[in-house]
């Protein structure tokens, strides 16, 4: 599942069914719409970004190991669109200084590619290789210093490894990956910091949460490993509350969702507190309201299960149950969640 921002303001989710279609529903005035089928063959998550017209584009590996792409458009949503490749797992989206849109996916044969829109925006690049080994799917920053991408990914020595844009917005101009250190036994997330500096959070050995941040803004010098408490086997959210205070969340073994927060902007942190929703598994995804206020979001039981704030940037939490399992008679309706990088990448705040 991804959750974004429509161009109304509004949180959209996307999953994966278990029909393999791409559901999705919206907020509405006082609660959210039903849900409804976009179609498609989808093998992986749902990956949504925002194109230059400012609707949502929403990109999932399908079955026959290519990348499609279906975006909203004046009238409702266009056909779906492949654009090619050799791949497995989900793909990571991301958007560019200049709004162009750049994908990233494992193919087959465990490396890392990409494909990105050209000046036209309705074009895209051939893909393209970016010459590492991957474990999982890569999360995404933007610098706010250089206003360039971002990417940590896993190598098959499950060290965290580190690439950026030689040139803002140049995309086939990367820097070699480089590591920053390990082990790593999830995939990364990204937050932003108060005043610009990025923060990774993923799970080491036996599951312990860590965090890794870039020591000085301008640079790509970063710290040593730091600790958290809290077991997880899968990746953490995180993200910047309105109030400038970096929140991370996470599905712990006892299937409960657990978050913790800075106690002040580019602060240290208070402990985890374990919250109601609970028989969840997978990967929360997070998102901020147009008011401000964060929204959890995680599958249990084929259903969409939420929290929110009551207030921007501050408790208590309400929980609810956002249905799916009985989508189309099938019995278990949400399979898979996605990502959105827009919330990492800076793109929101």
């Amino acid at each position: 599942m991804s959750v974004a921002r429509n161009i109304n303001g509004a949180l959209e989710i996307f999953a994966r069914g278990s029909d393999n279609a791409l559901w999705h529903k919206w907020q509405v005035p006082n609660g959210w719409s039903d849900w409804h089928s976009l179609g498609g063959d989808l093998r992986g998550g749902p990956a949504v970004g925002i194109h230059a017209g400012g609707g949502l584009e929403v990109f999932s590996v399908a079955s026959d190991g290519a990348l499609w792409h279906i975006w909203q458009q004046a009238g409702g949503w266009s056909e779906w669109e492949s654009l090619g490749g050799n791949l497995t797992g989900s793909a990571t989206v991301a958007i560019n200084h200049d709004r162009r849109l750049e994908v990233f996916a494992q193919a087959q044969d465990g490396t890392l590619w990409h494909i990105w829109q050209l000046a036209s925006f309705r074009q895209w690049s051939n893909w393209a290789p970016m010459n590492v080994a991957v474990v999982g799917n890569p999360a995404v920053g933007r610098d706010t210093a250089e206003s360039g991408l971002r990417l940590f990914v896993r190598g098959r020595d499950r060290t965290l490894l580190y690439a950026h844009q030689l040139t803002p917005s140049i995309s086939d101009r990367w820097s070699d990956f480089r590591r920053l250190t390990g082990p790593a036994t999830t995939d990364a997330s990204v937050a932003i910091s108060t005043d610009g500096r990025m923060e990774v959070f993923f799970a080491g050995d036996a599951g312990a949460m860590r965090h890794i941040w870039q020591t000085h803004l301008a640079t790509h010098d970063w710290s040593s490993p730091g600790n958290f408490a809290g077991i997880l086997d899968a990746r953490p959210a995180a993200i910047k509350n309105q109030d400038g205070r970096i929140e991370i969340v996470h599905i712990g073994r006892d299937s409960r969702i657990y978050n913790a927060w800075q106690t002040a902007p580019n602060n240290g942190f208070e402990g985890w507190h374990a919250r109601e929703v609970n028989g969840v598994g997978g990967f929360p995804v997070i998102a901020m309201n147009a008011d401000g206020r964060l929204e959890v979001f995680a599958i249990g039981g084929g259903n969409v299960l939420h929290m929110w704030q009551e207030r921007p940037s501050a408790g208590p939490w309400h929980k609810g149950n956002l249905g799916g399992q009985t989508l189309g008679g099938l019995g278990r309706g949400m399979l898979e969640l996605g990502r959105c990088s827009l919330w990492e990448a800076y793109f929101y705040s």
